[in-house]
């Protein structure tokens, strides 16, 4: 008797380390959002919202202006679309994109997004731009390699230098660059919010009347998993 206890006693040790083997475990594989990332359920419920979106299907229309160009992968697209709509009606792109992606978070920068997108409508959409895409591609592949961040080429190019090379008959121009996440929301949702940026100028530019042509590239990145590039110009 007093060894079958006692075997009962050593088999529930090891049935609980498995067990707590198996937790622990969970919390250090399991990722469903790290930062800079994707939130799997984010993506899950953003293709929920576009079942019913805020926005008219002719307004979505109107606002993929990047549909057809075949130099553009689908998320670049997207990249495009989301931007669009941000400029179209900010307080509904707010209610359907931001706030469920940010799932309750806030901060100053978060707060700021919002009263920032409430005061813009039917702003310009934007037009994608070949060239310019072809310099956001060349960075962002550049920076993908190198392990870098920021504007300048890793051959010590100026943003300026580079944008106006491929596009020279911009008057205005401005570069943006996102780290971590490979997907359109998350992407456009980061660069909005501008957390620890004051002013947030990738929002601002976003934003910006000023801006009507674009360029994107989204690329793996050495350091980041991902970068995107937007690239802006006036023409």
């Amino acid at each position: 008797m007093l060894l079958l206890m006692r075997l009962k006693i050593l088999i529930f040790s090891v049935l609980f380390f498995i067990a707590g083997f198996s937790c622990f475990a969970c919390d250090v594989f399991e990722d469903p959002e790290t930062e800079n990332g994707t939130d799997p359920a984010t993506e899950t419920e953003t293709e929920n919202t576009e079942s019913s979106s805020l926005f008219t299907d002719a307004e979505i229309k109107a606002a993929n202006t990047a549909a057809n160009v075949d130099y553009l992968t689908d998320e670049e697209k997207k990249v495009i679309l989301l931007c669009n709509l941000a400029r179209l009606d900010g307080s509904r792109f707010a209610k359907e994109y931001v706030k469920p992606h940010l799932k309750g978070k806030t901060s100053s920068a978060i707060n700021s997004l919002y009263s920032d997108l409430s005061a813009v409508k039917n702003r310009p959409m934007f037009l994608p731009k070949e060239e310019l895409c072809e310099s956001a591609a060349y960075h962002a592949e550049d920076m993908g390699k190198s392990g870098r961040t920021g504007h300048n080429s890793s051959d010590g190019t100026s943003m300026s230098d580079r944008l106006w090379s491929y596009n020279p008959d911009a008057m205005s121009i401005a570069e943006n660059c996102s780290y971590g996440p490979s997907e359109a929301v998350a992407i456009v949702v980061q660069l909005l919010v501008d957390e620890g940026l004051t002013p947030p100028g990738h929002r601002n530019t976003i934003l910006s009347a000023e801006y009507k042509v674009i360029g994107v590239a989204i690329r793996q990145h050495k350091s980041w998993r991902y970068n995107c590039v937007q690239d802006f110009s006036d023409r």
